[in-house]
């Protein structure tokens, strides 16, 4: 780089500092700024999250099932970028503390860090609580507007280290990890594995220990799961697509006549209504999966209570039905097409 060169650079980048400065003066309260180091110091970051390209959805803490998203991260110029929103929620800042200026593409994350970036502008601006002056860095990526979708990607490796975030990209399963900068690496194989399924679920494939119904869902074996799952043959006259079966907690009555090893136990119902969660979303969302699950969980033992016939209706027709009845041991799920 000559010396011209160099010169140049660096007198944009004291103007842009200088600029960055002003504004942060201008745009954010003595009391704001006191907040931010409160934050910082009561403030535990996750233990991880994972964002994977082409799928929409992000882990926190390794749990699954993950955050659903509206949109999918991806990879330009070598970064992957996600949406301002769901990539500042997984990291920890809150929709208040998300300031976007339509005048200028700029956006502004005020946490334990402040940090700013703009669309156009390969730079990132981050203070720190105690910092006199914010450090700004040229980068080799810049803020992503999408106008079609009015929506803008941020680099999520830059953003996460200014964060306080340690970063790593994992070719294998195209997958970004970020966790505490100066914890130990968490193990997210439940996660990468989570994320293998998903993409199968895109793809119309069935993993191992996955089979494909003749109505297309994506189900665990039998040897996977606790569930009963009755595929009917897809003749006419026949309306059900598939019948899921969740098994109840045994009751007293029922321990007292069986042997130990026949006990259903709540774990077992709990893991029974998140298979039945996963498996409804897939074609017909989150939304509806969470709330057919939510009304069969109401009914936590056998021999109980009723659960009354209730039906969900599925957008473009067909419906989902809910019932058990008082004396029943389960609840019959039932998917009917149109």
């Amino acid at each position: 780089m000559s010396k011209g060169m160099r010169f140049s650079l660096f007198t944009v980048l004291t103007f842009a500092l200088v600029l960055f400065t002003i504004n942060l003066k201008y745009i954010i309260p003595a009391h704001a700024q006191d907040a931010r180091v409160d934050v910082y110091q009561q403030k535990k970051l996750v233990k991880s999250v994972v964002f994977a390209i082409g799928v929409d959805e992000y882990w926190v803490d390794g749990k699954t099932p993950g955050v659903k998203m509206d949109a999918k991260p991806f990879i330009e110029t070598g970064r992957t970028f996600v949406p301002i929103r769901f990539l500042s929620h997984a990291l920890g800042v809150e929709d208040k503390n998300i300031l976007w200026d339509g005048a200028i593409n700029q956006v502004r994350l005020m946490t334990w860090n402040y940090v700013e970036m703009t669309v156009g502008s390969p730079a990132i601006a981050v203070k720190a609580p105690g910092m006199e002056m914010p450090n700004l860095r040229v980068i080799d990526v810049s803020p992503i507007l999408k106008a079609e979708e009015g929506r803008t990607y941020l680099p999520a490796r830059y953003i996460a280290e200014a964060l306080g975030y340690e970063v790593e990209w994992d070719e294998a399963s195209q997958t970004v990890l970020c966790w505490p900068k100066g914890d130990p690496k968490p193990d997210v194989s439940a996660v990468k594995q989570a994320v293998q399924r998903e993409r199968d679920l895109l793809a119309g494939r069935a993993p191992e220990g996955y089979y494909v119904t003749d109505a297309g869902y994506i189900v665990p074996t039998p040897e996977n799961t606790k569930l009963l799952i009755k595929d009917p043959a897809r003749t006419e006259g026949s309306g059900v697509d598939l019948r899921l079966v969740v098994y109840l907690p045994s009751s007293d009555y029922a321990k007292a006549r069986l042997p130990k090893e026949q006990w259903r136990t709540e774990e077992q119902r709990v893991e029974q209504l998140k298979q039945v969660e996963e498996i409804l979303a897939q074609k017909h969302g989150r939304e509806i999966a969470r709330a057919v699950v939510e009304y069969a969980g109401e009914k936590k033992m056998e021999d109980v209570m009723e659960l009354e016939y209730k039906i969900f209706p599925l957008p473009g027709g067909g419906k989902i039905t809910v019932m058990s009845s008082r004396q029943a041991n389960y609840i019959t799920i039932d998917v009917w097409r149109v």
